[in-house]
């Protein structure tokens, strides 16, 4: 399955989700995953296409409290730009920076591009689920923001039980759509399902005092099992595949003292003209 991504007709309306061509990478077609950041030496003059993504958010620890003790929120994903359009010129330099996926409690980290220096454009990584309290659950972790000369896009926080989920606006169109974590569950409240972009659906996470689903954005090949899934009750939250970039980690489940999953680390694709 491939991941998506929105693109624009002449009109500047927006087009249903086509696949990434992942196959057939040359020298100025490149994708950059966490072992293959570094420096990049533009190889045409032309406009190049990036899509980027920031690390997921680690989810939220469990409460250890009998009987009510709330799971922890899923860490949110770190959002996603789709295809941004910039000209660039051969021989320039880019270093390239990829967002590692925060551990258990932590955020994750941003991914940039920078030429000389001078940041070309850049994701924040996703934040990390809370953790559960005693009859409470843990927050879902908000998705991350993105940071260009054009544009700061700010994700928004799922409440215990709940879900963010934002896609592209103005006055940054390329914006992909994300999801924050879902937040954990407690005594008699499962906890809240996550959004998956690319499928366009809901996932249940875990049941009963479970731990929150992590979120996901549209780079994320979007299959919930390798998606950051919540806990049950007293397991640990797992992490989510690594391809499945930018997602966060799922919540601890309750009433035992559980730990959040790890988030995954985001990912850079520049495509020429």
């Amino acid at each position: 399955m491939y991941p998506f991504y929105w693109y624009m007709d002449d009109g500047g309306s927006a087009i249903m989700p086509a696949p990434i061509d992942w196959a057939g990478f040359g020298p100025s077609n490149l994708t950059f995953t966490a072992s293959l950041a570094g420096a990049y030496t533009v190889q045409k003059s032309a406009y190049h296409y990036i899509s980027l993504c920031g690390g997921g958010g680690g989810g939220g620890a469990g409460n250890a409290t009998a009987v009510t003790g709330g799971g922890g929120g899923g860490g949110g994903a770190g959002i996603c730009i789709i295809r941004y359009p910039v000209f660039l010129s051969v021989g320039q330099i880019l270093d390239v920076t990829i967002g590692a996926g925060g551990g258990p409690g932590s955020a994750g980290s941003p991914t940039i591009i920078q030429i000389s220096s001078v940041t070309l454009i850049g994701v924040l990584g996703g934040n990390a689920g809370s953790a559960g309290g005693a009859a409470i659950g843990g927050a879902g972790g908000s998705v991350g923001s993105v940071t260009s000369a054009a544009a700061y896009i700010a994700g928004a926080a799922a409440a215990a039980n709940g879900l963010f989920r934002t896609s592209w606006a103005a006055p940054f169109m390329y914006v992909g759509t994300v999801s924050s974590g879902s937040g954990g569950g407690t005594n008699g409240s499962a906890a809240g399902g996550g959004y998956i972009p690319v499928t366009d659906t809901y996932a249940n996470s875990s049941g009963v005092n479970g731990g929150g689903m992590g979120g996901m954005n549209q780079i994320s090949y979007g299959d919930q099992t390798i998606a950051g899934l919540g806990g049950a009750i007293t397991a640990n939250g797992s992490t989510p595949n690594a391809v499945s970039y930018g997602s966060g980690g799922g919540g601890g489940g309750g009433t035992a003292a559980s730990t959040g999953g790890s988030g995954a680390s985001g990912i850079i694709i520049i495509q020429d003209s």
